[in-house]
């Protein structure tokens, strides 16, 4: 993966099933939206609830998805969106206490793959619903001086808790911030 993030041909990039998937509880995202994977394993009871912008998702047992709870999204205008989005602190977070949890789920000889879902659509989305979201990308005057995706993805991505992942990957994000957020250094 790093061959291929430098823009080199690797001789191999690794499939779903050839990684270990690591979506800890500690990101409430994959709480809310039904993705936990580490050592303890997931109820179907702690699924759902507010994301980490705090965008309330309802699960789904028959389906074993969540979705935004319908008819209430944060935002009406994406104007207001500096008034009303409050960003997270990952900083904050128990990361010495998940590193304990899942100190065993790192042994394996499977690369391990930490994936940040809800990218840069899926949050716009998550924010206003599908369609002022679909109209504020298409519409220049419906766009709001200021909004960039960058903030969202690089202060989810900011976590130097530990050096286990071999890689970051984030759900329908542009390039350039991907890019950004793999960088270790």
């Amino acid at each position: 993966m790093r061959l291929a993030y430098e823009r080199k041909r690797p001789a191999w990039i690794p499939f779903t099933y050839e990684v270990r998937n690591f979506n800890p509880r500690i990101f409430t995202d994959n709480r809310s939206r039904a993705m936990i994977q580490e050592a303890r394993p997931a109820s179907p009871s702690e699924y759902g609830g507010p994301d980490m912008f705090g965008v309330p998702w309802v699960f789904d047992p028959a389906s074993g998805g969540s979705m935004v709870a319908p008819g209430n999204p944060l935002l009406t205008e994406l104007a207001d969106w500096e008034k009303t989005i409050v960003f997270p602190d990952p900083a904050s977070w128990d990361w010495d206490g998940c590193a304990a949890e899942n100190a065993g789920y790192f042994d394996t000889e499977l690369p391990v793959k930490l994936t940040i879902f809800t990218g840069l659509f899926e949050r716009l989305i998550s924010f206003m619903d599908f369609e002022p979201a679909i109209i504020t990308l298409i519409d220049e005057d419906e766009q709001a001086p200021g909004y960039d995706a960058a903030p969202f993805m690089i202060n989810t991505a900011d976590i130097r808790w530990l050096d286990e992942p071999d890689a970051l990957a984030y759900t329908s994000a542009l390039y350039k911030y991907g890019r950004m957020a793999m960088d270790k250094n």
